[in-house]
């Protein structure tokens, strides 16, 4: 995955969560409520936009590996439809 597109996913990502209308925030423990969990793939996002900036693309897959695992888990995305959000474009 290019970096590139790992942008255009996490664009794409942004772009779903912020209509929830919360602010990101870095979080830390557990038992956190739904929408502090949407507000922490949110701090995520951008984090990852750093780190293709500084060329640490292995950290960016982990957190955008992250963030789709959080995206399925809660019903979101179907497993299929990740995929396809990671696919390169078609020439």
């Amino acid at each position: 995955m290019t970096p590139e597109k790992v942008l255009e996913v996490i664009d794409r990502y942004e772009k779903f969560l912020a209509p929830k209308k919360l602010e990101p925030k870095r979080l830390t423990g557990k038992g956190v409520i739904y929408k502090e969990r949407i507000g922490h793939l949110l701090y995520m996002c951008a984090e990852i936009r750093k780190f293709v900036a500084e060329g640490r693309m292995e950290k960016a897959f982990r957190w955008l590996g992250f963030i789709q695992g959080a995206l399925w888990s809660d019903a979101h995305f179907t497993v299929e439809e990740l995929a396809l959000h990671n696919k390169p474009a078609e020439a």
